[in-house]
């Protein structure tokens, strides 16, 4: 496969023009994409878990002072719109091809020095089971190619904050890309999505002290589609407490998508909980632990997705489930650190019940740490998936 490159955001909007027409759901960073054999993750936004079930509380680390995050300003969630709370981490699924799949979800300095992956494939004869990686300096995943058109690609700053994602989810024609600004002192001044015909574009306002003063946020689909109008209220402390948003179509009549978010926050400050209604129902609530977004639910009770993490911040969990699938993973880890085992669980609604299939993965490693080969099984069938870690930029297969 060769390399993808980055691409300007109007030729991200052509790459998609031959997927569907229709507008999407608001698209998150690190949603798609199943590892080999596995089934794809149950669709609906995702999230990360909070009490119960977010494990132990993580310990406050520093950044070791020759890092780059050491010179960064902290997050601060409280004052920082919705639609800028993104996870800079990929999908936690991919941890099956390389290590940063894993170790993004531990703290940005606690990432493994080990050797990165280039290419993760089965050379069973015939298979098609063939994936190009790509990382930075950091260790961070950049770039993930495989068969049936999937893409995943991330853009960092120099403070690990992602500026840039793009995907072709598995299987699908159609390209999303989002694109995120910020200022010096971690302040966000700007969000841009694409996909296909669809376009929005979030810019917040701001006095001349950095105070949040509120949000224009215009949805395009096929030229002017919506503006939304977002106002803030500030608490004393000069976070967010209360989000209303207003909507005008082209004639500058109201529209039905009006919403109001709250916010709670805990007794260290924190930011605990972001709840989103619309005509006075839930739409959602996102719940936060550690400055993590660790929960993300359908207010009807529809969809839901956790994370559960260690002491370490070592992903040790994952579940996603709708009313028609339910996904279960489980990670165990070696006293090192080191990935050795990953269970999941698939149940999918059928018409006289719930089927059920399980999924093992099993991994090898060398003596500096490297992945040398994942044996996968599910039931009867067994695969294994042979890791390189010298490939050529342009090349295009076994």
């Amino acid at each position: 496969m060769a390399q993808r490159p980055w691409v300007s955001f109007g030729v991200a909007v052509f790459l998609g023009l031959v997927g569907c027409a229709s507008p999407p759901e608001e698209n998150v960073a690190g949603e798609e994409g199943a590892p080999p054999g596995e089934a794809l993750p149950v669709q609906g936004p995702p999230t990360e878990e909070a009490a119960p079930g977010a494990g132990p509380e993580l310990p406050q680390q520093e950044a070791p002072s020759g890092s780059p995050e050491a010179l960064c300003p902290a997050a601060n969630l409280g004052a920082t719109p919705t639609e800028a709370i993104v996870d800079p981490r990929p999908n936690p699924r991919i941890c099956a091809f390389s290590p940063d799949g894993c170790d993004a979800h531990r703290p940005s300095h606690a990432r493994r020095a080990v050797p990165r992956p280039c290419r993760v494939w089965d050379p069973t004869p015939y298979s098609s089971g063939d994936y190009r990686l790509q990382h930075d300096a950091s260790g961070r995943l950049t770039q993930i190619e495989g068969p049936r058109e999937w893409y995943e690609g991330f853009t960092y700053d120099a403070c690990g904050r992602l500026t840039q994602y793009g995907k072709s989810p598995l299987g699908s024609m159609s390209t999303y890309f989002d694109e995120w600004e910020w200022t010096a002192e971690g302040q966000f001044l700007r969000w841009r999505f694409s996909q296909n015909s669809w376009d929005q574009d979030l810019s917040v306002e701001r006095d001349a002290q950095g105070t949040l003063l509120g949000a224009a946020r215009t949805h395009e689909f096929n030229g002017p589609y919506v503006t939304e109008k977002h106002a803030y209220t500030l608490d004393a402390q000069g976070r967010i407490a209360r989000t209303e948003a207003i909507s005008r179509n082209p004639e500058g009549q109201l529209t039905e998508r009006a919403w109001q978010e709250t916010r709670r926050y805990g007794a260290s400050g924190a930011l605990e909980e972001i709840r989103r209604e619309s005509s006075g129902k839930l739409s959602w609530v996102q719940e936060f632990s550690q400055g993590r977004r660790v929960r993300h639910a359908g207010g009807d009770g529809s969809w839901e997705t956790r994370w559960t993490y260690g002491l370490s911040g070592e992903l040790l969990a994952y579940s996603n489930q709708s009313q028609t699938q339910r996904l279960q993973v489980s990670y165990q880890y070696g006293e090192d650190g080191r990935l050795l085992r990953t269970v999941e669980t698939v149940q999918a609604r059928t018409a006289t019940g719930w089927s059920e299939s399980q999924h093992l993965s099993e991994y090898s490693y060398a003596g500096d740490g490297r992945i040398l080969s994942r044996k996968d099984r599910t039931g009867t069938l067994a695969y294994t998936y042979v890791y390189e870690y010298t490939c050529e930029p342009d090349a295009s297969g076994p």
